[in-house]
């Protein structure tokens, strides 16, 4: 009986050492998260009914293509709209989407419950606006998570007036 585990587990080996493993590039990462605080040097950015006052539930990245997709609502006239946007990757977590003008959005730092992005804006009239964006799976992470949206917040030079709770408003549906 020793004998026969001993050859299944050398045979089993010899399978799997066999099989290619998956490249990470055929991965699709799918994210729900939640947008928590924003700040951004542009204020009104980020305020009610301001284009990057965004209620976001999911993050999708296409390792294959470089693509990533976001799924979100932002509010209109006091009522939640669903939009997506769509971008490329230009590099290692930095991708440049379409939405509100042209934005380089780069993932600063993730865990398994949140992601601290940067987001560096161009709008329709040439206004260049710095966005950071917390986001958490949960509405309560850890303290850690929050200071260093803040240290990151604080090295861009944006000031603690221009952060807003996102959370706090937040009554949009799931997706």
């Amino acid at each position: 009986m020793k004998m026969q585990i001993l050859l299944l587990t050398l045979v089993l080996g010899l399978v799997c050492a066999n099989q290619k493993p998956v490249p990470q590039n055929d991965m699709l990462i799918s994210i729900q998260l939640n947008t928590l605080q924003m700040a951004a040097s542009n204020k009104g950015k980020i305020t009610d009914e301001g284009p990057f006052h965004a209620y976001v539930r999911q993050i999708e990245m296409n390792m294959q293509n470089g693509k990533i997709f976001f799924k979100f609502f932002v509010k209109e006239n006091g009522e939640c709209v669903q939009k997506l946007a769509e971008g490329t990757k230009i590099e290692d977590d930095v991708y440049q989407v379409t939405y509100s003008g042209e934005n380089e959005f780069k993932i600063v730092c993730k865990n398994e419950n949140a992601m601290i992005a940067e987001i560096k804006n161009k709008d329709v009239d040439g206004v260049e606006t710095n966005l950071i964006a917390l986001f958490g799976k949960e509405s309560d992470i850890s303290e850690k998570a929050v200071a260093k949206f803040r240290k990151i917040t604080a090295d861009l030079g944006i000031p603690k007036d221009n952060i807003v709770n996102i959370i706090s408003s937040d009554d949009c549906p799931a997706i």
